[in-house]
């Protein structure tokens, strides 16, 4: 077996593994720089969750100062106010936590916490919760962590199966008690780990006339992109998500809610925008570079894996509507195994009258390329490649000969460019054109360039130069397709000299 056989089987055997125990795949290393902000459109930011709340119709807004935050609360109309901290990186202080405890006074106001350190404690100290700030540590030391988490939605607990990437335990007390006078607070459903580690909690608070919920969990990636992305069936972040917000909102219509998503405890690598700003407003000032993302490594993996799922999703549907349909596919399937198997082996997968032409032409310098060989015979991408190689040489010998003129001149110098033109009677874009492809062509032949020029039909691109060719060595006398009057073939010329 060639090496490059070898390699494409691994890369393939690796795929394939990589399909069948996607979950390991899903947290794959953060290599987009940013935080979790809503004005972030990378694998870190929040800007898919703000999104898909605007969608369902809650007013959202993304201030980055804290007394904006205040602002909106204290400011507006609305019904319900649900203040969102996903993994703060600078800690919230005791004046702002006493601040939002003194707010809850005067307007409605629920809270989600998802925060794998500590720096949300002084807030969730009001309801009797912390997070620990301890990381859990998977099966093996893994990180991959498995988590049934809670809802309370209309009376009922909706559990979703969810893996954690960098996940925190925490700690709350499990019975009714009084929180800071006057808040009265109670928990009302509790989410552990496969381990029985406590990572999630929503937590039901009255004070004085206002009421409202609190959810805290020790994870906030199970709110970033990378998860809204890649949601499943069996693993839906996007649900999940939607009937957080939707137990928060405590019965009110969307519309009637203002969700705050926080970015005033991140650092200073946030956009220039003006802190009432909307996300969606914000996003041009804040999208990543295109480029970086699509040819890192980690995209490519995953567009493999989401391109082998969305085939295998689309045969099994295919499948269980008609199930004579697989009789096609593993017919085509096979067929292309025995030919890849076959053509290890050294079989010729054509028939002999082909093979004859292609022998034919092996040597362009010496045998003619014949105008049926190039309609019909289809020529691999190596004896493509080949045959070009030949046809450069010829080409380079014949100018050299009659016009003491190579190849690399017509592409290097600009003068002996024009003045060839004038003599060829041909386009001096269309001469230098063929003169540079065919010495990129030849260069990949003799290993001088690396990496192969972009084709995407070899015999389209032998076709197109012989005949290109075809006019310049007409101008020299010659003809390369076949016997014309008054000219002759190339082998000729090439004996001659």
């Amino acid at each position: 077996m060639r090496f490059r056989s070898f390699l494409i089987g691994l890369v393939l055997v690796g795929l394939v593994a990589s399909l069948y125990s996607a979950p390991k795949t899903l947290f794959m290393s953060m290599v987009f720089e940013g935080t979790p902000a809503p004005y972030n459109t990378g694998w870190v930011g929040t800007s898919e969750l703000a999104r898909l709340l605007r969608r369902q119709g809650y007013n959202v807004y993304a201030p980055t100062a804290w007394d904006r935050v205040e602002d909106i609360v204290l400011g507006g109309n609305y019904t319900r106010y649900i203040l969102v901290f996903i993994s703060p990186e600078k800690p919230i202080t005791s004046y702002e936590a006493s601040r939002i405890a003194s707010m809850l006074q005067v307007a409605n106001i629920s809270i989600l916490v998802a925060d794998e350190a500590e720096t949300s404690n002084e807030l969730l100290g009001y309801f009797g919760a912390r997070v620990t700030g301890e990381r859990l540590e998977g099966p093996e030391g893994s990180g991959y962590i498995y988590a049934s988490l809670n809802v309370p939605v209309n009376g009922f607990s909706k559990s979703y199966m969810l893996q954690l990437s960098i996940a925190s335990g925490i700690d709350v007390e499990l019975f009714r008690r009084p929180g800071k006078a006057p808040l009265t607070v109670a928990t009302e459903t509790i989410s552990l780990t496969q381990d029985g580690v406590l990572v999630g909690a929503f937590i039901r608070y009255t004070y004085l006339r206002t009421f409202g919920r609190v959810a805290v969990f020790g994870d906030g990636t199970i709110f970033l992109n990378t998860a809204l992305r890649h949601s499943t069936p069996t693993m839906n972040y996007t649900d999940f998500a939607l009937a957080v917000f939707s137990s928060l909102s405590m019965g009110a219509n969307p519309n009637d809610i203002a969700v705050v998503l926080d970015t005033s405890h991140y650092h200073s690598n946030l956009p220039n925008v003006t802190s009432d700003m909307r996300p969606e407003e914000a996003l041009r000032n804040y999208v990543q570079a295109p480029l970086p993302i699509i040819i890192h490594p980690s995209m490519i993996v995953f567009l493999a894996i989401w391109l082998l799922r969305a085939l295998e999703k689309m045969y099994f549907e295919a499948l269980s509507t008609n199930p004579a349909i697989g009789v096609p596919i593993i017919a085509a399937i096979s067929y292309l195994v025995y030919r890849g198997v076959m053509g290890n082996m050294g079989v010729r997968m054509v028939n002999d009258d082909v093979i004859r032409s292609v022998e034919e032409t092996s040597i362009v310098a010496e045998t003619p390329l014949r105008t049926r060989l190039l309609k019909s015979a289809k020529l691999s991408r190596r004896e493509a490649l080949e045959a070009l190689y030949n046809l450069s040489v010829t080409l380079d010998y014949l100018l050299e000969k009659h016009l003491n003129v190579s190849l690399r001149e017509l592409v290097e110098d600009p003068g002996i460019l024009e003045a060839a033109s004038r003599v060829l009677q041909v386009e001096p874009e269309r001469l230098q054109r063929l003169a540079s492809k065919l010495m990129a062509l030849r260069e990949r032949y003799e290993g001088v360039r690396r990496f192969t020029p972009i084709v995407f039909r070899w015999n389209a691109l032998v076709r197109k130069m012989v005949y290109e060719s075809e006019g310049i060595l007409e101008k020299l006398g010659y003809t390369l397709i076949g016997e014309k009057e008054g000219y002759k073939g190339v082998e000729y010329g090439v004996r001659k000299y």
